[in-house]
């Protein structure tokens, strides 16, 4: 998965990790922090830059809150790709990229 065009100035430049932190929501229906943080463990990813990801993934409109179900117990926020994610995910790489995650 390569983001490409403003997109990719407005979120991956920005993190470094920000392909991993895509590659995980796509696999999965959606992600805690914890799971996010951990999906970029080996690149010793700072606190700050998860955070900062996920506020700048929501502003863009790539992620959104996934709110629990009524009746599950309470946990972690999570979140989830958007249409609009799940649109630049599908977008086809170009020669030489590689996939990362």
């Amino acid at each position: 998965m390569v983001l490409t065009g403003p997109l990719r100035r407005d979120v991956d430049r920005r993190s470094p990790h920000g392909n991993h932190f895509l590659s995980a929501l796509s696999h999965q229906p959606s992600a805690s922090f914890s799971e996010l943080a951990h999906a970029v463990g080996h690149t010793r990813v700072r606190v700050s830059e998860v955070v900062d990801w996920i506020a700048r993934a929501e502003s863009s409109g790539l992620i959104e809150a996934d709110p629990p179900a009524a009746d599950s117990a309470p946990g972690p926020r999570r979140v989830r790709l958007t249409d609009r994610g799940r649109a630049i995910l599908e977008v086809p790489r170009r020669a030489g990229e590689r996939r990362s995650g």
